[in-house]
Formats: structure tokens, C-alpha cells, sequence
């Protein structure tokens, strides 16, 4: 039996512009990762505007990381002699291990204007589970785009 995987990356076509599923999953594990953080600060006593905080410099953080590490480790001969191009992330390009850093880099720059007492240390465990989720979303959608796929295999002799 042999599966054969066909599925559009493609969620929603209007005119010039398209809606992509890995798209839809991106944002769609940072919203509910915002739900999820904000729930656990409301359960610690910390206002929801800090997790919204949290929201935005991560989202920022993993995208620029995630970008740059593609820039980077990729294309980087390409990149330095189309600079412009490093910006067209609708045409795809991102490394996860970039986003992770930025992530990382993100959450602990906002946590230290949110609250200069709060540790880095404290920050990540509020937003484990966040990230797990996140992580499982985003690898949904490389599996929708085949992406990742890995080397074909035969049965053993």
C-alpha cells in the first residue's frame, strides 16, 4: 500500500492573493499560545497586558530569527547579491532553529520591560506549553507543504 500525499498548501485563493495553510497554522500557534499564557498569568495574578506583550515580541523575534537564519545558512551568496529579497518572506524561507533563537531572544527582551524582576528562567516555564503547541502546529504544516520529508526507505532483505 503506498500513500500518496496531494494536498494543496494552498487553504484559500482570491485573485492575486492566497491564504496558505502553514500561514494559517503560524499565526494560528501564536494566538492560541497568547490564549493559553494569558490563562496562566491570570491564574498567577499577572495582568493579560504582559502575555499580549509577550504575544507581539515573540511573534517578532521568531519571525526576524526564523528569516535571517534562512538568509544565513542557506542562500547566503544569493541574499548578498539580491538584499532586497531577504524581505520577500511570502516567497518562503524559514529556518525553525532562527526562530527558536528569535524566539527566545524576543521573550526575554520583553519580559525584562515588562517586569525587570522577572527571569528569563521564569518567562520560558510560563511559556513551555505555549511552545509546545506552537511547535506541533508549524510542524503540521510542513507536513501539508511535504516538506521534511526525509530519505525513502525500502524493506528490509
Amino acid at each position: 500500500m503506498v500513500i500518496h500525499w496531494a494536498v494543496d498548501p494552498v487553504l484559500l485563493r482570491l485573485g492575486p492573493w492566497s491564504v496558505s495553510w502553514y500561514g494559517i497554522l503560524f499565526v494560528g500557534a501564536f494566538l492560541l499560545g497568547q490564549a493559553v499564557l494569558s490563562r496562566i498569568f491570570r491564574g498567577q495574578g499577572i495582568a493579560a497586558g504582559h502575555a499580549e506583550r509577550l504575544l507581539l515580541h515573540s511573534l517578532v523575534g521568531a519571525i526576524v530569527g526564523a528569516r535571517l537564519a534562512h538568509v544565513l545558512f542557506y542562500d547566503p551568496a544569493f541574499y548578498l547579491a539580491n538584499p532586497v529579497d531577504i524581505l520577500k518572506t511570502w516567497e518562503g524561507g524559514l529556518a525553525s532553529h532562527g526562530g527558536v533563537a528569535g524566539l527566545v531572544i524576543g521573550l526575554a527582551f520583553a519580559g525584562r520591560r515588562a517586569r525587570p524582576s522577572i527571569s528569563l528562567l521564569w518567562v520560558a516555564d510560563c511559556v513551555a506549553i505555549p511552545a509546545a503547541i506552537g511547535a506541533a502546529m508549524i510542524r503540521i504544516a510542513n507536513f501539508i507543504n511535504s516538506e521534511i520529508v526525509g530519505v525513502p526507505t525500502s524493506p528490509a532483505l
